[in-house]
């Protein structure tokens, strides 16, 4: 894609590098973490937030990452679909897209369906054989958590400090991906932001958001 895709054109970052994993984890913990008086300890939150900036940029950055890519994203005319919003497309790894559009919170579709989605979209890149199937799953599985705790930030920004019902509404959906987080054992490798996770599925947050809905 370097010869084809000039990255110096893209709006915010040109390459999803350690800045936008700390760009995006430090939007959540300002704006979701903060807000909600989620309790951390900043030492190891960073030193985790250092460990996924460090297994990013050990990826195949060579592709382009769409970045937003979700349902609202893609227009169909004619029967035909075309994306639009680019705005924060740049040069990436392949998964995060993938988990963008499978895991988008609000639509909630099936285990099975995401599974098998994810199947057909490995195959045709380990057909052509450009990413062997080992770089696939680590993409995708590092997708599912940047993503996951970048969506907070944005529902945090949107929702808990410009109060737009929307994101609001939508905080609560986000739960049932960072309970998948905890079920594969994503974070194990990042144990306060393990601990973190679990806290933000709990009880107490879950009252908080409630109260929030109802305010």
């Amino acid at each position: 894609l370097k010869n084809t895709i000039d990255f110096k054109q893209c709006y915010d970052f040109q390459a999803f590098d350690d800045k936008v994993v700390y760009n995006d984890l430090f939007y959540f913990k300002n704006y979701f973490l903060d807000r909600l008086d989620i309790p951390y300890q900043k030492g190891l939150l960073i030193a985790d937030f250092e460990t996924l900036a460090q297994k990013v940029n050990t990826l195949d950055q060579d592709f382009f990452l769409f970045r937003d890519f979700q349902s609202r994203n893609i227009m169909l005319h004619h029967n035909k679909p075309y994306f639009i919003d680019y705005q924060g497309g740049m040069q990436g790894f392949i998964g995060y897209d993938a988990v963008s559009l499978l895991y988008q919170a609000k639509a909630q579709l099936p285990q099975t369906w995401k599974e098998q989605l994810k199947s057909v979209y490995f195959k045709e890149f380990i057909a052509q054989n450009i990413l062997t199937e080992e770089q696939l799953h680590k993409g995708f599985q590092l997708g599912l958590i940047l993503r996951f705790f970048q969506v907070f930030g944005t529902y945090g920004l949107r929702g808990l400090v410009e109060r737009k019902s929307h994101f609001l509404n939508s905080i609560l959906f986000n739960f049932k991906n960072i309970e998948f987080l905890l079920e594969q054992k994503l974070l194990n490798e990042t144990p306060h932001l393990k601990h973190v996770a679990e806290h933000i599925i709990s009880k107490d947050t879950h009252n908080k958001i409630k109260q929030l809905l109802q305010a």
